[in-house]
């Protein structure tokens, strides 16, 4: 949504800095620490450079900062697409919405398809939101690409492990198998033990990607070694590709919780 705001034009400009080196153009949420298992709020892009800020409501990336490192929740994979245009003194802002009660809000494919940010399986702590766009009139070309980016923290209980709520029927057998049924399912989707070392992810992006999600759960659970998730569709898979997963030709190798994993996928016929 796009806003229109007063601002005192060169008093704001000396302030917040040159536009040169990114200053005017704020980025910022409206609430900073907001509390689970529900919350919502905005992320608001304020432009008070001047000229012309141009950005995609597609265009932006999650990550949560730990005490290990940075871990990607959406990657920005809409890169280049520019759908908003702020004058100086317009706004625009991104809705957030994260509902830890509702399981059924899943993620069917790895792409952000809506311009607001609505999230199940987020955990308390401190997350990035990085926006990219450009500005006209640059130095050297006609525009400047700009990366703004804020923090927002989380609070509340810890998260635990939790199926997708969508599982209508599971099977064990006598040896080491789990099968799980979606409704609708078409592919399948295999994940096994393993004893191999592989990037490390955290609970947050197991529990964006649905069929990872049902099987570690149910392999937990029933402590089988092999998952068969029957869901209709592997493409939410395609976030590991940003989640530094290893890449095998027809799946993925992962690490959870210090053990291996093997993910592979049979696409519909």
């Amino acid at each position: 949504m796009i806003r229109r705001r007063e601002f005192c034009g060169l008093s704001s400009l000396l302030v917040t800095g040159c536009l040169w080196d990114g200053g005017g153009l704020n980025l910022s949420p409206s609430s900073e620490v907001n509390r689970l298992p529900r919350t919502e709020f905005d992320i608001v892009v304020e432009n008070e450079v001047g000229r012309i800020f141009r950005g995609g409501p597609y265009n932006w990336k999650l990550t949560k900062v730990t005490d290990t490192g940075e871990y990607v929740i959406q990657p920005n994979i809409q890169g280049g697409h520019t759908a908003y245009t702020l004058q100086s003194g317009e706004s625009y802002s991104w809705p957030v919405r994260i509902d830890n009660e509702d399981r059924t809000m899943l993620r069917e494919d790895a792409v952000a398809t809506q311009r607001s940010l609505e999230y199940t399986g987020l955990g308390p702590g401190e997350y990035v939101f990085e926006t990219y766009g450009t500005v006209e009139g640059g130095l050297i070309k006609g525009s400047d690409d700009v990366t703004l980016s804020t923090r927002f923290e989380l609070g509340g209980e810890p998260i635990t492990l939790e199926t997708t709520g969508l599982v209508e029927e599971t099977t064990t057998s006598d040896g080491g198998l789990v099968e799980i049924f979606r409704e609708d399912a078409s592919e399948t989707v295999t994940v096994e033990r393993s004893g191999h070392e592989a990037p490390e992810l955290i609970l947050e992006q197991v529990m964006q990607i649905a069929p990872l999600r049902d099987a570690l759960y149910y392999l937990e659970r029933n402590g089988k070694e092999t998952a068969v998730v029957h869901t209709p569709s592997h493409r939410p898979l395609a976030l590991l590709d940003h989640y530094e997963a290893t890449d095998l030709e027809t799946g993925y190798r992962f690490s959870y919780e210090g053990e291996g994993y093997k993910v592979e996928f049979d696409e519909a016929s």
